[in-house]
């Protein structure tokens, strides 16, 4: 019983041999001649090059990164929708405005000028505020579970400065409509 014992964790040890990558077939071939010369009783079974060895045991680390990146790129775009509706309809809002100061003689690229930066503010406080929400939610986890870490700070610059350009082309669009209507139906529009 104890010898069984003995044969099947030998069996199941694992020796790594570094091999140059092109010649794995060939190499494996020799290095089972070469331990089969020192003793042919040793079991050499269940072969793998280093990168399947790896792959398979990384396995499940690798789907659960691409799930979190998957469901994170979800919930970018839906930030996105948002920034993109929230800013339209606030753009859209001020037709009416837009349409009593062409009307009075207004530049519609002054107009277009002035819709957008007030637009680019909010958005710009908006990614301010939450950025600082970030660090101080940041900061409560470091305190939690130390061994995560600090954030990395160029990934909030980069959230940042998505949801900015998302606000800045919503604004751009909706400005550019708001300033295409006529005046008249700009002071008309409800």
């Amino acid at each position: 019983m104890a010898r069984s014992a003995a044969a099947a964790a030998a069996a199941r040890a694992a020796a790594p041999i570094r091999l140059p990558a092109a010649a794995t077939v060939k190499a494996v071939a020799q290095v089972k001649r070469a331990v089969w010369a020192v003793d042919p009783a040793q079991p050499m079974s269940n072969i793998v090059t280093l990168d399947d060895y790896l792959r398979a045991s990384l396995g499940p680390q690798e789907f659960r990164a691409w799930l979190v990146a998957l469901c994170s790129s979800f919930g970018i775009l839906l930030a996105i929708i948002g920034i993109y509706g929230v800013t339209a309809r606030s753009v859209s809002e001020r037709t009416k405005e837009v349409g009593i100061r062409i009307a009075l003689g207004g530049h519609p690229w002054s107009v277009w000028w002035r819709l957008v930066m007030a637009s680019l503010r909010a958005v710009a406080a908006g990614a301010a505020i939450g950025a600082g929400i970030s660090v101080a939610v940041d900061s409560g986890i470091v305190k939690l579970l130390p061994e995560l870490g600090r954030g990395d700070w160029r990934l909030r610059t980069a959230a940042a400065a998505v949801m900015i350009v998302a606000g800045a082309v919503a604004a751009i669009v909706a400005a550019r409509q708001a300033i295409s209507i006529e005046p008249v139906r700009a002071l008309r529009a409800d």
